[in-house]
């Protein structure tokens, strides 16, 4: 009632206030003029109505990190000048509508941790300017349709821990301007592409925690700006393809994790220093996997090496190009075939 008569009103931020006693519904008295509404961690309770989003101006709403709040999306009629949409960490349920493509003019589309179900609507490829998109931690189902085709201002894509199956979308591959992509712990199954033509700009890629099969492609270890790959728990096989220097440039890869897979071959210690950024390296737990030494293990090092795991594998000399990394502090060669010396 307070902002009730506040007819020119365009932009309320009351975050972190504890609104635990105020009835959603009292939202209904804002000014139609509203076009930013920030009501993130104020501990509000009830149904949000759905009224709200129907406001002719609104351009940012954010909900975020309410867990007591219920509401669900406009399924119909829902035309609206909206540029961000975050109801994070709320409550809210039922389906992504089939009308999100009326929104011609979001960038930022953030349902992380939700309760939404069903499936993704093929609409959502309509969203030619969406740059940040996050549905993780909900109860999604089936098959993710193949809507990336036009979403190349996307830089941020999280799908994580919903119930996906079916093939991984391959297209998400080719998105130009992607700098962070997660699709972790679903039931996605197939292999990764032979190449690609986009991701120059991806910084995180998470597979993990999926059916994925196949083997480890040669061109994730050449993407120049790629400093977190994490493809562990899957079902990749075969040997891992060999790891090709950029030309003129260095391999900013620091954190990779191929662990509990069915990786075999040998990998060589000349091939592996040429990430010379990595700070931890993990394939456990992948029991045909050996570790080989290379003619110039003298020359060789991991100067930037954290974290070394290689349990539960099928190494057999002591990995003596680690001599030189000043860094480790931590070294798992657990339940392996090692045998003769290890250097002092």
């Amino acid at each position: 009632m307070l902002v009730h008569n506040l007819t020119k009103l365009e932009k309320m931020v009351l975050d972190y206030m504890n609104f635990s006693l105020v009835v959603p519904y009292s939202f209904l008295n804002l000014t139609i003029s509203l076009k930013h509404l920030s009501l993130s961690n104020c501990g509000l309770q009830g149904n949000f109505p759905t009224q709200l989003f129907h406001l002719p101006y609104l351009q940012n709403i954010i909900l975020s990190s309410n867990p007591d709040l219920i509401g669900y999306l406009p399924e119909t009629n829902w035309s609206s000048p909206l540029s961000l949409l975050d109801v994070s960490g709320t409550r809210f349920s039922k389906g992504l509508p089939g009308s999100i493509d009326n929104l011609k003019h979001l960038k930022k589309l953030n349902l992380d941790s939700c309760v939404f179900t069903r499936s993704i609507p093929s609409s959502l490829g309509n969203l030619t300017k969406i740059t940040f998109l996050d549905i993780s931690g909900n109860m999604f189902q089936g098959q993710i349709p193949d809507v990336f085709g036009n979403l190349n201002d996307l830089s941020f894509m999280g799908f994580s821990s919903n119930n996906f199956s079916g093939l991984f979308p391959s297209l998400a591959f080719n998105l130009t301007s992607l700098t962070f992509m997660d699709f972790s712990s679903n039931f996605l199954r197939g292999t990764l592409p032979n190449n690609i033509s986009g991701l120059s700009y991806l910084r995180e890629l998470h597979l993990y925690a999926n059916l994925l099969s196949g083997r480890v492609p040669g061109w994730l270890f050449s993407l120049q700006s790629l400093e977190y790959l994490d493809l562990h728990s899957n079902k990749l096989n075969g040997p891992i393809d060999p790891i090709q220097e950029a030309n003129l440039v260095q391999l900013n890869l620091t954190i990779l994790d191929l662990s509990s897979n069915n990786l075999s071959g040998n990998i060589k210690s000349c091939m592996l220093v040429k990430l010379k950024n990595l700070r931890s390296l993990d394939v456990s737990f992948n029991n045909l996997l050996s570790l080989t030494r290379s003619s110039n293990d003298v020359n060789s090092t991991l100067p930037m090496i954290i974290e070394f795991r290689f349990s539960s594998c099928n190494m057999q000399p002591f990995p003596s190009f680690l001599n030189a990394s000043k860094s480790l502090q931590l070294l798992d060669l657990y339940n392996n075939q090692i045998h003769g010396s290890i250097t002092k």
